[in-house]
């Protein structure tokens, strides 16, 4: 076998062997977030059946009138399970109403009918009985008031067609429309920006997302591989073979890629499983707004954009890579090596940061040359930029990259081969030793 392949498949494995990064890196993420995500989906499913299902409540007739007779038939009419209170204070009428597991008490008032038949605001009551601290405990809540609602509108549109029965109502409720459009590449869709955004977001969000925990999730991976073998002595043994050093930097490499890939593979699945439990619209919701499908095609990413995100991410990531199992051979043992990585996590975090909050084109020309500075900006920053249409910085970033990585591949390569490997310390301050 070849011995950079042999490298490889013994680094690949070893690795795999490893239970901190076997259920930490590659396990943990997929189960901890899927299971939150179903948890959140098996909510949010129960809210919306809930919503749409039968509500029950208990009403408190006190005035008796025929608006109040009008509501409680429109509560009716719109499925909802009365139950009339017999009791006349509020305080017996609530106790009532919890005797027989009714959560939401409508109270409407004494004069509730004169007071819209003379032209004067009425008012109902409305007490809920919060049993919990769960997010269905409110929907009962919720519920009352889009009945509420609707009845208000029907009360407006009935009260508007006596007093001027030749205009239309919904003219005198809301005589302005506003139509959004919003501009994308130079092409116009009829949809706010809101809308698109959500469309956007999988992809604005998400890749950046998985590009930084593919690289994180492979650093951690290198440095505490490196320092595993110096912890043990084996490094020693490593480079006493037959084997040309650069080969070792190369299969650590490659093996902690391989593993990587998987390790956030798994997150990205459980961040996905996650993200789904929250409603966004949906594509086949967008005909029920107005808006083309194919107008969404507008922001979609095309083959040739992953490609070039592709390429920024492996050349960041050999980069980076290198780096950390740099860093860790410095060190005594994993401890120190995660200590070491965790200073160049700091500046890791800055340009999926800015992704999310603001544009790194508005930020003064010495933030923006720090954060094109940083490797890892350009396969995140990338993601906005072939969205946009511009690819320009995308090609500058390879060419960037190309240098940085084979600067630091250089630099790697003759710390290997040199003697320093074995000598070369970064050692912590201890506490001094108190002497009596």
């Amino acid at each position: 076998m070849n011995p950079l392949k042999a490298l490889v498949v013994k680094e690949f494995k070893d690795l795999l062997r490893d239970p901190q990064i076997l259920l930490g890196i590659l396990l943990a993420p997929i189960l901890m977030l899927g299971i939150m995500g179903s948890i959140l989906s098996t909510a949010f499913t129960s809210v919306r059946e809930a919503v749409a299902g039968r509500i029950s409540l208990a009403v408190l007739d006190l005035d008796g009138g025929v608006y109040a007779s009008y509501l409680i038939d429109m509560l009716r009419s719109m499925n909802a399970s009365i139950y009339t209170v017999k009791s006349r204070s509020i305080s017996e009428a609530i106790l009532e109403a919890s005797s027989r597991d009714l959560n939401i008490l409508l109270i409407i008032p004494e004069g509730f009918s004169s007071n819209i038949t003379i032209g004067v605001k009425a008012r109902l009551q409305v007490y809920s009985v919060i049993e919990g601290f769960s997010l269905l405990s409110t929907i009962p809540s919720s519920a009352i008031q889009a009945y509420i609602a609707t009845y208000r509108d029907i009360l407006v549109y009935s009260l508007l067609g006596r007093v001027a029965p030749d205009i239309d109502p919904s003219f005198i409720l809301n005589p302005v429309s506003l139509d959004e459009y919003t501009v994308i590449q130079g092409s116009t869709v009829k949809a706010p920006p809101s809308i698109i955004f959500q469309r956007l977001f999988s992809q604005s969000l998400m890749l950046p997302f998985s590009m930084f925990m593919v690289v994180i999730v492979a650093m951690q991976i290198a440095a505490t591989s490196m320092a595993k073998e110096k912890e043990g002595k084996t490094l020693e043994i490593l480079l006493t073979l037959p084997i040309k050093r650069v080969h070792i930097l190369m299969g650590k490499l490659a093996g902690s890629i391989l593993i990587a890939i998987i390790g956030s593979v798994s997150y990205l699945s459980g961040f996905t499983i996650y993200m789904s439990s929250f409603s966004l619209i949906p594509q086949e919701g967008l005909a029920g707004l107005g808006i083309p499908v194919e107008y969404v095609k507008i922001v979609e990413i095309p083959v040739q954009g992953y490609i070039v995100m592709g390429i920024l991410l492996i050349l960041s990531l050999i980069a980076l890579l290198s780096i950390a199992i740099g860093l860790s051979a410095l060190a005594d043992d994993v401890r120190s090596a995660q200590s070491l990585l965790g200073i160049v996590f700091i500046p890791l975090i800055i340009p999926f940061l800015f992704t999310i909050f603001t544009d790194v084109n508005s930020l003064p020309i010495a933030l923006r040359i720090l954060v094109y500075a940083i490797p890892l900006s350009y396969p995140i920053l990338s993601v906005n930029s072939i969205l946009s249409g511009d690819y320009l910085t995308p090609i500058l970033g390879i060419i960037y990259l190309a240098i940085f990585t084979l600067s630091t591949l250089y630099v790697s390569a003759w710390f290997f081969e040199s003697e320093k490997i074995l000598t070369a310390k970064i050692r912590f301050m201890k506490k001094p030793r108190v002497t009596e």
